[in-house]
């Protein structure tokens, strides 16, 4: 079931629910799960890769190798804006975007990367939300 921002579901909210499949898809590790929340042409920027991804292959190619590091993400900051409506006021597109911290396997620890995200997510004429746009970069360190 997707959820429709309405009177009782916020625009908030439904960038949590769809932040959170996204997080849950990485915690289960199942690449294909994760690449399925993305639009058919998508495109990825990721976190730890200097190349943009375009598409779900390149996408999947990406996921197969962070997931070996056991991510964990967590939203620290974030905030939401509509960027499309349909001719009847309906949301048909929308940015989430913000701060999260991602936990990671490094060698036999476990370090924090603290990132900024962007999520362009779009509704696709199946009515699901698919991510059409997927930004992801470490924060600079502070001085």
């Amino acid at each position: 079931m997707e959820t429709e921002p309405n009177k009782t579901t916020t625009l908030r909210e439904l960038a949590t629910k769809q932040f959170e499949a996204w997080a849950r898809a990485l915690f289960t590790k199942e690449v294909d799960t994760i690449v399925s929340l993305y639009a058919e042409r998508a495109t990825l920027l990721p976190t730890l890769d200097p190349k943009l991804k375009e598409g779900h292959e390149e996408i999947k190619s990406y996921f197969q190798h962070f997931l070996k590091k056991n991510p964990l993400a967590t939203i620290i900051k974030d905030g939401v804006r509509k960027t499309s409506v349909d001719n009847r006021g309906n949301v048909t597109g929308f940015l989430h975007f913000g701060s999260y911290d991602f936990e990671v396997d490094s060698g036999e620890s476990r370090m924090t990367l603290h990132g900024k995200f962007d999520f362009f997510w779009e509704k696709n004429n199946a009515g699901e939300w698919k991510i059409f746009h997927h930004l992801s970069a470490l924060l600079p360190e502070q001085e």
